[in-house]
């Protein structure tokens, strides 16, 4: 995007400091310069970007921004994240099947449960109980 076409556009203050941070940082804005998603969602794949990971994996309005990050970390410590990367799966149990499967642990099949129930079991697996 030029600077012209920012200027032009209706992008938020917030949203243009995400684009004006991408471009700052040498990563391709045209990814995530989106007015349909939010500066903190723009920041999620950004900090993608920079990482170097997939954002093609998280980069959609239909993720919330506590969602795109669970998956960014999932990417930046090469965890299968499409065990959990749905729009439909609330980002608390996301957060406990990441961290499970950074443990070697796979709650996938415990979705039904909710997220604290979730992190029981994975505290358990872990304790040896």
């Amino acid at each position: 995007m030029t600077k012209e076409e920012l200027l032009n556009s209706n992008f938020t203050e917030d949203q243009l400091d995400e684009i004006q941070l991408g471009i700052k940082d040498g990563v391709d804005v045209s990814l995530y310069a989106k007015e349909n998603l939010l500066a903190i969602q723009m920041r999620q794949i950004r900090l993608g970007l920079l990482s170097g990971v997939m954002v093609s994996k998280y980069n959609d309005p239909k993720f919330d921004w506590f969602q795109m990050e669970e998956i960014r970390i999932g990417l930046e410590n090469h965890i299968d994240v499409d065990k959990y990367c749905s729009p439909e799966i609330p980002y608390m149990k996301m957060r406990q099947i990441r961290k499970a499967l950074m443990l070697g642990i796979d709650l996938t099949s415990q979705l039904d449960k909710n997220a604290d129930v979730l992190r029981q079991i994975r505290k358990a697996v872990v304790a040896g109980i």
